[in-house]
């Protein structure tokens, strides 16, 4: 059995698994009739959004989005939609965030001197890599630095070789529920046929 690329969600205690395909990285195929553009949202007001370079018009767009708010920037989407010149009009937007779950251990520091604020480090989140730099966006935090094990986050990022860049690091609870939904995407480090088990980085499901 060969897995490459898997979305994880454990709902009180079991496991369902599906398949996804391609990157976590920015890409922008303009060459087909309806190109498809990921990347971090900077502005979006209902009516318009703004990914990387491109401008859409969402009036018409069908929305998918798995966090508990509206798409907001920092959030990493992928659109749907013919564009050129900087505006585009958006046939479907997505929004899946990388992991949701709870913090097991956090290292994150205040750059010296920055403004405005501006943090950088990394946490281990559900036995994933994050790694919070400038252009980290932290939401319902007063304080990133005071992170604490357990309490529940939700990041939207792009995969890279060292692991998730955080684009936006979401407060979710203070600690995980008995029977919550958890979440994480990723690649497949490991699996046991006879056993069942899949190794996500050092999650073992």
């Amino acid at each position: 059995m060969s897995l490459k690329y898997v979305a994880m969600i454990a709902v009180s205690g079991s496991l369902l698994l599906a398949g996804c395909g391609g990157d976590d990285t920015t890409t922008d195929t303009g060459s087909t009739s309806n190109p498809s553009l990921t990347g971090v949202v900077s502005f979006n007001d209902g009516s318009s959004m703004t990914v990387e370079t491109v401008t859409y018009d969402t009036t018409g767009a069908d929305v998918t989005n798995d966090s508990s708010t509206d798409i907001e920037p920092g959030m990493v989407v992928t659109v749907e939609g013919p564009h050129s010149d900087g505006h585009g009009v958006a046939h479907k937007i997505k929004h899946d965030s990388e992991v949701e779950g709870a913090v097991i251990s956090s290292n994150i520091t205040l750059v010296p001197d920055s403004d405005p604020m501006t943090y950088e480090g990394s946490m281990n989140v559900m036995g994933q890599s994050i790694i919070v730099d400038s252009m980290t966006m932290f939401k319902g935090f007063d304080d990133p630095t005071m992170i604490t094990e357990g309490t529940v986050v939700e990041i939207s990022g792009m995969f890279e070789d060292d692991g998730i860049h955080a684009k936006r690091v979401k407060y979710e609870a203070a600690e995980l529920m008995p029977d919550e939904e958890v979440e994480i995407k990723g690649y497949v480090s490991a699996y046991d046929e006879t056993g069942g088990d899949y190794r996500r980085g050092s999650l073992k499901l």
